[in-house]
């Protein structure tokens, strides 16, 4: 008896729990939630730009860290709060989750973490496919305005136009970005890049521009840093800023009470004549007897 005492209690006691981290997760109202993943390019044609093998792997991982570090709390001018989700992958002919989208207010050193542990894959590039997993990722979970959702893909743009891609190329993966309303960036990892492929890969010409992770001069790093920034903060003003009301509706309530009883109905219309009724005639000694169906009546005669 004492045992199943314990149990309820320990019931109890998760129910309590789950519910408990259910609310602490759950956004603020003041809370504008925006997702930033990134898509990061560790194929064989990056690492073999230079020696050693790592340089331009490293410069990418130094390029996200510098990034995450850079994602703040903002407050827009209607009294709510820009806050940030934010997750990584690194590709080449296979995909490598480094880590989910997750809350920067809490897991920033986490992520920074996951990134400074990135080790080159080489192989083939597969950029589609990395985007598309890129864009599921942030389909899943993250922030519940839809418009709030962005990937910065690091990449130096190969292969060449002509190379067999496995999801249906760049300009497809573009093409699925914007059907889901998710904003591409497309970052060179150096100046000297296959800008063509770049500008495919970004779903608005904004997106593009002169971005670049890799580069001797740490102020240029930073710029293309803080201008994605600046743009996404001021893109999502107008989300952030909209207080529409379209909470998730709650479950169905118990029937009503049963109504009172309605008021008499008006008189109808006469019916139509009926039919004569059949006549029965009954003879006796003492005289005859008519009887009719219709009048139920009884007729000496």
């Amino acid at each position: 008896m004492r045992a199943r005492g314990v149990l309820s209690l320990l019931c109890v006691g998760a129910m309590f729990a789950v519910a408990l981290t259910q609310q602490t997760n759950r956004p603020k109202f003041w809370e504008c939630p925006v997702d930033l993943f990134f898509v990061l390019d560790t194929s064989e044609s990056v690492a073999l730009r230079a020696k050693p093998p790592n340089f331009y792997i490293d410069q990418i991982k130094s390029f996200t860290e510098r990034f995450i570090m850079e994602l703040k709390e903002m407050r827009h001018p209607c009294d709510r709060s820009l806050t940030w989700n934010s997750g990584a992958l690194h590709y080449s002919d296979e995909i490598i989750l480094v880590r989910q989208l997750s809350d920067i207010a809490t897991e920033r050193q986490a992520l920074i973490s996951d990134i400074k542990g990135i080790s080159y894959i080489g192989k083939g590039t597969h950029t589609d496919c990395a985007i598309k997993r890129g864009i599921a990722e942030l389909l899943i979970g993250g922030s519940h305005y839809q418009e709030n959702k962005y990937i910065v893909v690091v990449t130096d743009g190969h292969p060449l136009t002509g190379y067999k891609e496995p999801c249906g190329g760049l300009q497809e993966a573009a093409n699925e970005a914007r059907q889901h309303g998710v904003k591409v960036f497309s970052v060179a990892i150096s100046p000297d890049q296959e800008d063509t492929r770049l500008s495919v890969i970004a779903t608005d010409q904004n997106y593009r521009q002169n971005f670049t992770a890799a580069d001797n001069s740490r102020s240029t790093q930073l710029q293309t840093i803080r201008s994605i920034i600046d743009m996404i903060t001021n893109e999502t003003k107008d989300v952030c800023c909209s207080f529409d009301c379209n909470a998730k509706g709650g479950p169905k309530g118990p029937g009503g009470d049963i109504g009172s009883k309605g008021e008499t109905g008006r008189q109808g219309m006469p019916g139509e004549k009926g039919d004569i009724g059949v006549v029965v005639s009954i003879r006796s000694g003492h005289g005859s007897i008519l009887l009719t169906q219709k009048t139920c009546s009884v007729i000496n005669l």
